[in-house]
């Protein structure tokens, strides 16, 4: 699977920004939000434990981590994992 990652300062600089793009089957929008929390089980068979360990890792940073399409509107074009970190943490 073909994977991108980019990294920006966001917020003015108050965050470290890194963009996970992947060309995979994507994540329906229903489950974008479960997808961190790991509570829904249909989630865990398709994703694991990984981006709820991420999302537990990310907020003792005080970051912030979101699911996007990474093609805006069309969830079959791919997924895009958004992690922020506070600049200097």
């Amino acid at each position: 699977m073909r994977i991108r990652v980019n990294s920006s300062l966001a917020d003015e600089g108050e965050f470290l920004r890194l963009d996970f793009e992947d060309w995979g089957i994507g994540i329906d929008d229903r489950l974008k939000e479960n997808i961190l929390t790991g509570i829904d089980e249909r989630v865990r068979r398709v994703s694991g434990v990984g981006l709820t360990l991420v999302k537990q890792i990310v907020d003792q940073y005080n970051g912030k981590v979101w699911v996007e399409d990474r093609v805006e509107g069309n969830h079959t074009k791919g997924a895009k994992v958004v992690v922020m970190f506070p600049n200097g943490c």
